[in-house]
């Protein structure tokens, strides 16, 4: 094997130049120009070169060949062999970037396969090993010579055996296979190999096969650490949609505490929310082999769903300032809440080992808490993702409360609305109601709030249209006006309306809504009272002036009688 640039005119320098993939024949050599240009061509009376460029990455990095003093001509099996050994050196030179120059020779072979990073390993066409290189030796901890002669089945996993005994058939029917291997070590520890398969051929019969291995078993965890994170990122985020578009009145802690179950990787989990003290709490949900949780419910000797815990103030102070907080045992949680011999039962027979609490808040407001049980051996991971799941619950909850809030509310003024006895509507522009209260209906004498919903307001309610639009709006877009309407029987009806306008973002108006009061009986009271204060005045101006009459009378009597002598009758006072 030359794997060092040779001068001009050198055969495998031509082979490293071309570049190709195929092996390259060059005969008759002592009557061509490279016997001129390669001294070894007539020194040592070489008649025919085959070879084959090694790879290394993209580039060729020197060449694979084989010189003859006479003129030979390599059958496909040779050729094929020659490829699979270049190859083989170019996955060494690769990996190991170690010695660049290799003779072709059994002893360096030999060598560059005991000391590769690679597992190598050659099976007869009986399934028995005839070669494991010390890197297989040494990662199995395996003897190799115990190995020789024997079959590869007892190493092998029970479900990897069809797969691999396919394999192995198809190898020794000449194919070349790519797979992943699973392997048992003596300790019982699984080690996960990449594995090229490939089969040896000698004077065009397959003898065996060949194989190159890379331990993958650490790329493997990642691998899967990745698919599980992915996985529970998904879930997360799917069951944040879930909460985020809910519109159920009631929430579903069993679904939450189970998802959150799924996400975290924890065994167990209970799901707890505060009181309003912030200081007790309540176990809403539990997840987990529900066969287990009964009988864990068993050994506590209560119900865990539901039960109110009482604050534990040496649980609390463990807890200030973290967002997850991490216990070593479930007795180190609970301290005094759950007698050490029972903690320490629980521990033993569900293999609990580490605990960890992850808070649910809002606003720096505790709402609760998961406890997240794992097995011994395992402990939280993707506490980025626990933490953001935890805070969308938090957010859910909040925003829950708020709802039920908001109902409660809204359940009272709509019962005030509906039992008001005054009308309380909402219209269009354009004259149509949006809503109206049963007061409304009974008041314009209509038989259902839905044949009311149906008129024309300004054609059929209004004797002046003029009514309907505002004469005078305060600050608030509020007016307050009398004016009589139209019943459905035709009679007319005196209301008082306050009512106010709502507009949108450009000032056009978009609904009224208002609040009208039946006046009739008070707008009667009053024209009977104007009335009577007309007949009043009438009947004070007529008494008025009937006293100035007398006055004058009396004044003219005193005059007549001053003028006779004699003394006045009346005193006037004016």
């Amino acid at each position: 094997a030359v794997l060092s640039v040779q001068p001009e005119g050198y055969i495998s320098t031509k082979v490293i130049d071309e570049k190709s993939d195929n092996v390259r024949i060059f005969r008759n050599l002592k009557n061509s120009s490279y016997a001129t240009t390669n001294p070894i061509v007539l020194k040592y009376g070489i008649e025919t070169y085959i070879g084959k460029s090694v790879k290394f990455g993209k580039d060729n990095a020197g060449s694979l060949c084989v010189l003859f003093e006479n003129d030979y001509s390599p059958s496909k099996n040779e050729i094929h062999l020659l490829e699979i050994i270049a190859s083989a050196i170019g996955v060494e030179e690769e990996r190991m970037e170690v010695q660049r120059v290799l003779e072709v020779s059994e002893e360096k072979y030999r060598t560059m396969i005991e000391h590769s990073n690679d597992w190598i390993w050659m099976l007869d066409k009986k399934g028995c090993f005839n070669f494991i290189n010390k890197t297989t030796e040494k990662a199995t901890e395996m003897n190799a010579k115990d190995w020789i002669g024997k079959s590869f089945i007892p190493l092998v996993l029970e479900e990897d055996l069809p797969m691999l005994t396919d394999v192995f058939q198809r190898s020794i029917n000449g194919e070349v296979r790519t797979y992943e291997l699973r392997f048992r070590k003596t300790d019982s520890s699984i080690l996960t190999i990449l594995v090229n398969t490939s089969p040896i051929y000698v004077q065009e019969e397959i003898v065996g096969m060949i194989s190159f291995g890379q331990d993958i078993t650490e790329r493997k965890k990642a691998e899967n650490a990745l698919l599980t994170s992915e996985t529970r990122l998904r879930k997360a985020l799917k069951q944040s949609s879930s909460m985020i578009q809910s519109n159920d009145n009631e929430i579903d802690y069993q679904l939450i505490a189970d998802s959150f179950l799924e996400i975290s990787g924890a065994k167990y989990l209970s799901f707890n929310i505060f009181d309003d003290n912030g200081l007790d709490f309540t176990t809403v949900a539990v997840s987990g082999v529900r066969e287990n949780l009964l009988k864990f419910t068993t050994m506590l000797g209560y119900e865990v769903v539901n039960k109110k815990w009482k604050y534990d103030p040496n649980r609390a102070p463990k807890m200030e300032g973290n967002m997850i907080c991490i216990f070593k045992s479930l007795s180190e949680l609970t301290g005094n809440v759950i007698p050490k011999p029972i903690s320490t039962l629980l521990e033993k027979t569900f293999n609990i080992g580490e605990v960890a609490i992850v808070k649910i808040t809002k606003n720096n407001t505790a709402l609760g808490d998961f406890t997240l049980v794992y097995p011994k051996g395992e402990t939280l991971e993707n506490s980025e993702l626990i933490e953001l799941f935890a805070n969308q619950v938090g957010l859910f909850l909040e925003r829950k409360k708020a709802e039920k809030a908001l109902n409660e509310s809204e359940a009272v003024y709509r019962n005030l609305v509906q039992r008001i006895p005054d009308g309380v509507y909402k219209s269009t522009p354009d004259g149509k109601f949006v809503d109206i209260n049963p007061a409304m209906v009974k008041m314009l004498g209509y038989e259902s709030k839905e044949e009311l919903l149906n008129i024309d307001i300004k054609k059929e309610l209004y004797f002046d249209e003029s009514h309907r639009d505002p004469k005078f709006l305060n600050p608030n877009n509020e007016e307050k006006s009398v004016f009589e309407l139209r019943k459905k029987d035709g009679s007319g009806i005196w209301v008082e309306d306050h009512g106010w306008y709502n507009f949108d973002e450009n000032g056009r108006k978009i609904s009224n809504e208002g609040v009208l009061r039946d006046i009739t009986e008070r707008k009667k009271a009053e024209e009977t009272l104007t009335e009577k204060m007309d007949e009043l005045m009438r009947f004070h101006r007529l008494m008025v002036g009937r006293e100035l009459t007398m006055i004058e009378l009396k004044k003219e009597v005193n005059y007549l009688l001053k003028k006779a002598g004699e003394a006045e009758k009346y005193k006037i006072v004016e």
